[in-house]
């Protein structure tokens, strides 16, 4: 006799890279919520996910062409979606604060560009950027969670130093 496995048995045993679709995905930094809307395609769900964003769903919508599509799918596949969501003190947030997650992801984290990319101030607010997600993201994980964070690596991203900035905040 062959016991097939429901959808939802498939769903959490999928694997996508790194993330599979048992974990809690937190996503923070989103832009057009592309990252999220391939992953909720890729696990036929995203009832596991929260996917955030410094801006207001209307700042998103207005600077990306595909945001609003993404957020539909998101939508339809159940995924929390949170706006106006700051790096620096999201574990204070009140959909955030108390949860643990599997996955913390920041992918291509920039502070925006208030100078040049080869500026010392610009660098310094990149790495005060990251220091602050590390802080806060280090107290949301579960005891085999993992922090993936995305960035250039050619100078001037290189002067971040982000492998040290997870050190410092006691991240391996």
């Amino acid at each position: 006799m062959e016991v097939q496995l429901g959808d939802y048995h498939k769903q959490k045993r999928r694997w996508i890279e790194h993330y599979s679709g048992s974990h809690k995905i937190l996503l923070v930094g989103e832009g057009d919520f592309s990252f999220a809307a391939c992953l909720a395609n890729a696990f036929g769900s995203a009832s596991n996910i929260i996917a955030t964003t410094l801006d207001s769903k209307e700042m998103v919508v207005a600077k990306y062409s595909e945001a609003e599509s993404n957020l539909k799918t998101l939508e339809e596949f159940g995924c929390c979606v949170l706006h106006e969501v700051d790096v620096h003190t999201m574990k204070e947030h009140p959909s955030l604060g108390k949860k643990l997650f599997d996955r913390i992801v920041f992918n291509f984290t920039h502070a925006g560009y208030n100078y040049s990319e080869h500026d010392d101030r610009q660098i310094w607010l990149n790495r005060k950027l990251v220091k602050g997600f590390f802080d806060g993201a280090k107290d949301m994980l579960t005891a085999e969670g993992e922090i993936h964070i995305t960035h250039k690596t050619a100078y001037p991203f290189s002067m971040w130093k982000t492998v040290e900035l997870a050190e410092k905040a006691d991240l391996r």
